[in-house]
This record gives structure tokens, sequence and C-alpha cells, in this order.
């Protein structure tokens, strides 16, 4: 089975599931237990169906690609979606970031890439916008001039050669990068005990950060500032060992390499990955790998549109974010196996360039289609409807073009 369709069918299940329901109304004895017009599911797949525009337009649309007899306005959409919790998005978005993953024979399956016999990783944040409320501002905190604006800062662990989020938190501001990168690097993501190469950018580098990255076990690559490091600004060009003294007094090996960039500037990485036959151009394309993760939050915040929340509610928003997660997620799964078959039809076409799925038309025909098709029980008509979603982006290609 296509990890598109397992990715569908484990959404209907979770969508359905009386457990998951339980986990997830808020006063489960009292609430969506008869049959109301908006009921649990309608109400979920409403939130999946991430609208940006008022709750009157959207359920406008709604009804007319339901048939929903549902009339609804802010104030009861609000009432109802305060009756839940984020339990439901927070698993649907988590079934995305471990599907493909179960093991080592499924992950090579569904076709995994690997560097070197490890998942390459990047961990980077950034500042989210939040509509504002008294709530959302003492809940996140703020940012800007004055400190008026309710800011949270989000952090994603990214599968840069698999296009896959493994990972995602929003916490308040407060919360710095590294703590959220540590708190995301406590769990184990992937369950075939593999592996993982972590590239950070060079806010992230500190001497207590990394010393807790060695004492893991964890494997690392930091792009560096200048004078963060007196050892490795001392070097010159090229690839240098230097040895790191813990605050144990145990020393670590860590590998120095230093290059000229175009604009002139001297880039400086220091990791604990080495091969000996690597170069200096090996660690280069290395660290550009990283660059994937940049373009995932042009997606996420300009695609997907994250800070177009739909309420004001520290409830809310989090229903929202992991909503954009899981929907991220099931684009990057719908897109790799659209481009395997753009890709395969012209093989033979001798184009200039290779080919691919155009990321905006995946996303309005997952607004339109993708959350009905979940919320198909027939597993043959929800079959059929993947096809059609996947058939409907294979008609817009886009060239991938150098650089």
């Amino acid at each position: 089975m296509k990890i598109s369709s397992q990715a569908m069918n484990e959404s209907t299940t979770i969508l359905h599931s009386e457990e998951t329901k339980k986990r997830t109304v808020k006063d489960y004895e009292h609430h969506f237990r008869r049959n109301r017009k908006l009921s649990y599911t309608m109400l979920v797949m409403l939130i999946l169906s991430h609208f940006q525009c008022t709750i009157k337009s959207a359920l406008k649309h709604f009804k007319l690609l339901t048939d929903s007899k549902v009339k609804l306005c802010q104030s009861a959409f609000s009432q109802a979606r305060a009756k839940i919790n984020d339990s439901v998005f927070r698993e649907l978005f988590e079934m995305t970031a471990s599907i493909g993953y179960e093991s080592r024979r499924v992950f090579n399956k569904a076709g995994g890439k690997l560097f070197h016999g490890r998942l390459l990783t990047a961990i980077d944040g950034s500042q989210i916008k939040l509509p504002f409320s008294t709530e959302l501002k003492e809940h996140f905190g703020t940012s800007g001039k004055g400190e008026k604006a309710p800011t949270a800062r989000c952090s994603i662990q990214y599968d840069v050669l698999n296009d896959i989020i493994l990972d995602a938190r929003l916490d308040p501001f407060s919360h710095g990068e590294r703590r959220q990168a540590l708190e995301m690097l406590e769990k184990k993501h992937n369950k075939f005990g593999i592996k993982e190469l972590i590239i950070f950018d060079r806010g992230y580098y500190s001497a207590d950060f990394m010393e807790e990255l060695l004492i893991r076990g964890r494997e690392f690559v930091f792009r560096m500032a200048a004078k963060k490091l007196a050892a490795a600004d001392a070097l010159p060009k090229g690839i240098h060992t230097i040895k790191f003294t813990l605050k144990n007094g145990k020393n670590a090996r860590l590998r120095v390499v230093k290059f000229d960039l175009p604009s002139g500037e001297t880039e400086t990485l220091v990791t604990n990955f080495y091969l000996r036959k690597m170069t200096v151009e090996d660690y280069k394309e290395l660290y550009f790998k990283r660059w994937p993760i940049e373009t995932k939050y042009d997606i996420v915040k300009n695609r997907i549109h994250l800070e177009n929340f739909t309420g004001r509610t520290v409830e809310a928003i989090s229903q929202d974010f992991y909503t954009c997660m899981y929907l991220t997620n099931m684009v990057a799964i719908f897109k790799d196996e659209a481009d395997e078959d753009i890709q395969e039809v012209r093989k033979d076409k001798n184009n200039i360039h290779e080919y691919q799925a155009n990321i905006n038309e995946i996303v309005g025909t997952f607004k339109d289609r993708f959350v009905f098709a979940v919320n198909e029980k027939s597993p043959t008509k929800r079959s059929r409807q993947v096809n059609e979603i996947l058939e409907e982006i294979k008609d817009s290609v886009v060239p991938k073009r150098p650089g």
C-alpha cells in the first residue's frame, strides 16, 4: 500500500475513533453525545479545513461541499471548539511524523533516504504572530515595539532528505530555541534504532548546548558565528581536529571545517561527525542540505497560512498549529508520490529540467477535497478519492530549477 493511502486510512481511523473522541472532548459524558447538527466529526473536519476567511464564508463553502444543513455563527463555532482539546490534531500530526519510519524494512520500501547511514535532520525555530487577546498575551508573552503583540515560538525538527516534519512545538516566546531543541531531542522519532545527524544554524551554538549534545551521544553540525569558539577562529581554511573539554573533565574530538563563501565571507562548521574520505566540499554540501527547512517554513507560513489562526484562545491556537503541521506533512506525502509518477511519465521526453508537482495546486486541492476524503468511511470510495487527488495534483507541474 502506498504511504498516501496508508496515511489517509489511518487519518480516517483516528477521526472516527471513539477512543480519540474520549481523549479530545473535555466533558465526554455531556458534550457531543446527542445527534447534533454540528457533530464532533464535522467540527473536527471544519477545523482541519483551516479556512482563511470569516466563519460565515467558511461554513458557506463547507455546506456546498458537504451538502450540510448546519447553520453556525462565529460565537457558536467558538463555543463548540472550546469543548474539545487538541488531542485529535496532535495524533493526526504524530501519525504523519511516524508513518514510514516503523521499521527499516518499511522505511526502505517507502524509498527512505539516508546520509551515510544516518537520518539527516535540521532543527530550526521561528517567531509566530498570534491574534490579540488577553489570554494569548498572558500565556505566550509578547514581542515587537512596546512588547504589545502576542507572539509564540515555534520549533520543528525536519527530515531534510525525506521531506517530513518529525516533531513540532509551539511554546511561550520566552522559551529559547535551544531549550525547545533539547526537549524535542528527548524523543525517539524513529523506531528502528538508526542514528540521526542534526544540522543547526549559527544561532544555536553555545558551549553548554554543544556539551549537552555530546553527553547525549548526538551527532551534529553547527554553523558557527565568529568569536564563539576561539579554537576554531584561530584556524586557517581547511579541515582540522580540535579538543573540546567537557565540564566533567573528559575530552571530545571535534572537526572544524573552514571555507570561503561566494560573498567572500569565511564559513566555519563544527561537527562531531567525520569520515576520512570527506572533503571540504563534502562538508559544504552537507551543511547546505539544511536549506529545505527554510523552504518548509515558507510553506507552513505562506502556503498553508499558519498565522491565520481561527481562534483567540490557547486551545484554539494549539488546534490550528497541529492542524497546520498535519496538513504540511500530508501535502509532502502526496507531493512525493505525485513527483515519482511525474518523473516516470517524463523520463523519455528529454526535458531540460526535471518537473515536480506545483505546491500551490496541492494546497488548493487539499483545502477543497482532502478533509472530505478523510471523512469517507468506505475504503473503496476513499481509495478512489485518493487516486483522484493524486491525478489532479499531477496535472499541474513546474520545473525544478537549479538554485
